[in-house]
């Protein structure tokens, strides 16, 4: 998805975003070491967060449609394998349905 990304030498995509993110949330936090910037949250935890979010909405998401949009691998299941993926506008539907109540969006 994010073909952009220069991988670093062990080749993953995203570490170089997730020192910016980091450094973005210490720059902006409101309250220091608490909340956005928290070291203890990082920016892998909004995968976390996800994905109790589209168990807690209020039509549940699948947890197949939940796993493709988070990029986690599908169940071991042979039959899973046959007729893998959804389009997006599937996965942007089912994106739709989460609710985050504590994030004022």
């Amino acid at each position: 998805m994010f073909s952009d990304l220069k991988p670093n030498a062990s080749g993953k995509r995203g570490t170089k975003f997730g020192k910016w993110f980091a450094r973005w949330c210490a720059a902006n936090a409101p309250v220091k070491g608490e909340g956005i910037d928290d070291p203890d949250k990082p920016f892998h935890s909004f995968r976390h967060t996800f994905k109790r979010c589209a168990r807690e909405s209020h039509r549940e998401v699948s947890p197949e449609i939940s796993d493709l949009i988070t990029g986690h691998s599908e169940g071991n299941a042979v039959a899973r394998a046959y007729g893998r993926g959804v389009d997006l506008a599937t996965l942007k539907a089912a994106i739709d349905l989460i609710r985050f109540p504590n994030l004022g969006l």
